[in-house]
């Protein structure tokens, strides 16, 4: 009995050392980056996105993000966004604070947000298809989808 308990603390251990280990400072400097790349790609001005705010709650990446064009009163503007090929937005969740997707602002459920290799990547489960989705955004392309937002809407 005590070999079999030795044994599972033994293979417990060896599975927990092949997970990366990231320490939160490094996650942070990883954050800090990305949000200095955002900030590069976006100057603040008519049409373009700023970074508001930037939390970081456990494990988890909080991004409040504000666009400038026609910003309305809550200082979000969410116009015609595109759709991937299930339909369902990709802008919208890097676009709202935690607090408004807990309101249910949008259709999906946001079940994390992190930091991976310097993009942001979001997990949500779908209503639609009740579903579980990881969609990992560069912030090239998170900038690229803003702007098409934005001309859609013009």
């Amino acid at each position: 009995m005590k070999k079999a308990f030795l044994f599972v603390v033994a293979l417990a251990i060896a599975l927990l050392s092949t997970f990366p280990t990231q320490t939160k400072a490094q996650t942070l400097s990883e954050l800090r980056e990305f949000v200095n790349t955002l900030n590069a790609d976006c100057p603040t001005g008519n049409g373009d996105m700023d970074v508001l705010s930037v939390k970081m709650e456990d494990n988890n990446v909080i991004i409040t993000f504000l666009l400038t064009e026609n910003p309305k009163d809550d200082g979000f503007t969410i116009a015609n966004l595109k759709k991937d090929k299930d339909g369902i937005s990709t802008l919208v969740k890097l676009l709202l604070s935690y607090e408004l997707l807990k309101q249910e602002e949008t259709k999906d459920l946001i079940t994390g947000c992190a930091m991976n290799n310097r993009n942001l990547q979001y997990c949500f489960l779908s209503m639609k298809s009740h579903k579980s989705h990881t969609i990992t955004v560069t912030a090239t392309e998170l900038v690229e989808i803003i702007r098409d937002a934005n001309s859609d809407e013009n």
